[in-house]
């Protein structure tokens, strides 16, 4: 299944080597969203800092449309239209990889963020990989001849006892006895009203029933990139009787994330079977 609720989604996985290695970080998330910020920003726009409400090509501009909408006051989306997924950041800082995803109409960006990347990197960018099917798109420099990207596939878990493993802090102003379970609500209902066909998510009073809850505060402590700390949960959770809405919740989730402060990565989870977590899982891209 590629469409949730009349969203679909596209990733690119991006392999870098920096030219001097990255400034160290305990989480890396808010750095890579200025990267990101960065090489865009450089790229299409002729001014020194953002004048995206008085400009007039802001229609048609990657900044505003995908990565900063607030900065369109409330004419068009006010979510991003690009998650932050996954990264990684080798021992001497000098090489990392990180996965994008793109929401519904902001896939159209993505060709030329991937110019504006290779153009501001200090180093290489080594190749970009099409997310699910792992084909490379871009490499030594230029896309590869017929280079497509194909939608994600949003593939319920057919099992009504299942895993959840937070791979990065679920941040959340909500307080409740299921802190998933809102969140993520929460955050699809959003999109779908601002990408998707504007379904109502909140029909289904009960989607699943906790277990085990196995969650534990953890805080993302401020640096340069980020003025102020965040506080989110890590752990897992075991659910049963889960829905099969709450089974297409859980899928959609796993590539859009739960919660708030997304664009740096926050609110990554896994779903499995409960007999079948494997070890590798137990590493998260925290720390």
């Amino acid at each position: 299944m590629t469409h949730f609720h009349g969203i679909q989604c596209y990733g690119l996985r991006f392999n870098l080597s920096a030219a001097i290695p990255l400034p160290p970080r305990r989480y890396y998330g808010s750095w890579l969203r200025d990267f990101l910020g960065q090489a865009l920003f450089n790229g299409v726009c002729i001014f020194s800092n953002p004048q995206c409400n008085l400009c007039a090509l802001r229609g048609q501009c990657a900044f505003p449309q995908v990565f900063r909408p607030s900065l369109l006051s409330s004419e068009q989306q006010s979510l991003p239209g690009y998650v932050l997924h996954d990264w990684h950041v080798s021992p001497n800082r000098q090489s990392f990889w990180f996965s994008l995803i793109f929401i519904g109409s902001a896939v159209r960006f993505a060709e030329p963020w991937i110019n504006h990347i290779n153009n501001y990197i200090k180093g290489r960018l080594e190749q970009v990989r099409d997310l699910g099917t792992r084909r490379v798109l871009f490499i030594n420099g230029r896309f590869k001849r017929g280079a497509r990207l194909s939608p994600l596939n949003f593939v319920p878990l057919d099992n009504s006892q299942v895993l959840i493993k937070m791979l990065s802090p679920l941040v959340s102003k909500f307080q409740h006895s299921d802190p998933l379970l809102v969140a993520l609500r929460s955050r699809l209902q959003r999109l779908v009203n601002e990408y998707g066909n504007g379904d109502n998510l909140f029909l289904e009073t009960k989607s699943w029933r906790i277990n085990q809850l196995n969650l534990h505060p953890i805080i993302i402590p401020r640096c340069a990139e980020q003025v102020y700390s965040r506080s989110g949960k890590l752990g897992t959770m075991e659910l049963s009787q889960v829905s099969r809405d709450g089974a297409l919740l859980l899928a959609a989730g796993q590539f859009l994330h739960a919660g708030g402060d997304v664009s740096i990565g926050c609110g990554r989870f896994l779903v499995t079977g409960v007999n079948q977590y494997e070890r590798r899982f137990l590493v998260s891209r925290w720390g």
